[in-house]
């Protein structure tokens, strides 16, 4: 889900023009609309919140059904890790979209 805002907010500023004293985060300020940044919310960055928050909550399941802190050795402790590892991430990484884009509004 992190392609969707890649490549609605900045593959844009590849194509305005470049004037000599210009830099990357000018040409993506300038690139930048309310309609890009609501799509790269919408169809980027809140299904990577929702999608991370989910994976967090089933690994937490997982690894309290499966009870697998009495399990010293177990695979799946390994499994709902990376899953919870992974959820944060996404989550992590919205904000960090988040925080480019009102740097970039700036």
């Amino acid at each position: 889900f992190h392609a969707v805002p890649l490549l609605i907010l900045i593959l844009p500023a590849f194509f305005v023009s470049a004037e000599a004293g210009s830099s990357f985060m000018d040409r993506v300020g300038a690139s930048l609309d309310m309609i890009r940044v609501a799509l790269a919310l919408l169809l980027g960055l809140l299904p990577a919140v929702f999608f991370g928050w989910r994976a967090i909550s089933l690994g937490q399941k997982a690894s309290w059904y499966l009870n697998l802190g009495a399990r010293p050795n177990s695979s799946e402790r390994s499994k709902t890790a990376v899953g919870n590892a992974l959820g944060w991430l996404a989550i992590y990484l919205a904000i960090v979209w988040v925080i480019f884009i009102l740097i970039a509004l700036i």
